[in-house]
């Protein structure tokens, strides 16, 4: 039997590819609300890079383009204050 690495499964479909981009988010904000109910903090910014990185080695550029928008609207309902809101603060620019 052949080997297929993950690089060769995800060249073949572009389901694969945006699903792999949403999972890889999802999972990032799994470990992001984890770890802040548990007092752990600044771990959602890294976590959320993390998924965009391996999403844009693994899977192209359209993946990687949903990666960065999941992650920022992620990041700035569950994260920024004030929290559970889209809303954006001026001052929040520069952390986008």
């Amino acid at each position: 039997m052949a080997h297929l690495n993950l690089e060769q499964r995800l060249d073949g479909s572009p389901i694969l590819r945006y699903g792999f981009s949403v999972a890889a988010v999802a999972i990032a904000l799994g470990v992001s609300l984890i770890s802040d109910a548990y007092g752990f903090r600044d771990v959602e910014l890294p976590a959320f890079t993390l998924a965009i990185a391996f999403v844009s080695w693994y899977a192209g550029g359209g993946p990687s383009a949903l990666a960065v928008v999941l992650s920022a609207t992620s990041f700035n309902y569950f994260f920024t204050e004030p929290r559970y809101t889209l809303y954006v603060y001026a001052s929040d620019i520069p952390s986008y």
